[in-house]
């Protein structure tokens, strides 16, 4: 089982009719926000903290844990409030949220609100919200 690719996997689904409802832009992991960009977006980052086994053999169960960052970025001119306001929509998105598919687990806990502040033409605030997933190796 490709656990990242779950996870990621998890990530994107819930934020996919989210985003397109409001209009916002999903960049990869790998694009840095630009200057030129004329419209908001989001940039999520899943961030390992760990895992674990609570049981031993060939089929253990493992539970890796860590912090999705879900980076929002909006253009100087729409104003520092629109960026708080897709952060408190993502808060009510993740907000013990579960994934459960096949096995595989996935639970958001509270999200914190971080504010970065301007850069490169945008304002930008971070969501971060732990998460702890749980799956039988093979």
């Amino acid at each position: 089982m490709d656990v990242l690719a779950q996870m990621v996997g998890a990530v994107r689904a819930r934020l996919a009719g989210w985003s397109t409802a409001i209009d916002l832009a999903e960049l990869a992991n790998d694009k840095a926000p630009t200057p030129s960009s004329a419209a908001a977006f989001i940039r999520p980052v899943l961030r390992s903290a760990g895992s674990h086994r609570t049981t031993l053999g060939p089929n253990a169960r493992r539970e890796p844990r860590g912090v999705l960052i879900v980076q929002v970025f909006v253009p100087l001119g729409s104003g520092y409030k629109a960026a708080g306001e897709y952060a408190e929509a993502l808060c009510d998105l993740f907000r013990d949220f579960k994934h459960d598919s096949g096995g595989f687990r996935m639970q958001f806990m509270e999200p914190d609100v971080q504010p970065v502040g301007r850069s490169n033409g945008m304002h930008q605030i971070n969501v971060s919200i732990e998460y702890r997933a749980s799956f039988y190796s093979a």
